[in-house]
């Protein structure tokens, strides 16, 4: 699919959010992190949230994993990170601008993005995110 035949993404950027906004996300209220949105990684004493799309043909999968670490986790103490892979696991995706044709190669990478942006839209409106600008008085926001 060339980048003039990509559909129009479906998905609302309603915080209007880049993957630099998107790396400065804190936990929120930490009660929310829990099944079955979250599943729980206790080697990385981390919250996590995956999606997949492109599941119909084996080794072209694209996915992306947020992790909400433990305050007191031994690495990314109380952080917030996201991965994106593609090709079954094997390229590490990455882009800035979400829905920028640039960064759009096929189908999966709009998919993907959309999945993730669908996902912290709910987490930001639950509470579960916040923005740095909007955590919670106390917290250290650096």
């Amino acid at each position: 699919m060339s980048k003039k035949e990509l559909r129009k993404a479906t998905v609302r950027n309603k915080y209007r959010l880049t993957m630099r906004t998107v790396n400065k996300l804190k936990a929120g209220d930490r009660a929310l992190l829990a099944p079955p949105l979250f599943e729980r990684d206790e080697n990385s004493q981390a919250w996590v949230i995956r999606g997949e799309v492109g599941k119909d043909c084996p080794g072209s999968e694209s996915t992306f994993v947020l992790s909400v670490f433990d305050e007191d986790a031994r690495a990314n103490a109380g952080k917030v990170r996201v991965e994106f892979r593609t090709y079954g696991g094997s390229v590490v995706y990455r882009f800035h601008e979400f829905f920028d044709p640039n960064d759009i190669v096929c189908d999966d990478d709009l998919q993907i993005q959309e999945l993730f942006l669908s996902c912290v839209n709910s987490l930001l409106d639950s509470g579960a995110l916040v923005l740095l600008d909007k955590a919670p008085p106390g917290r250290n926001t650096r």
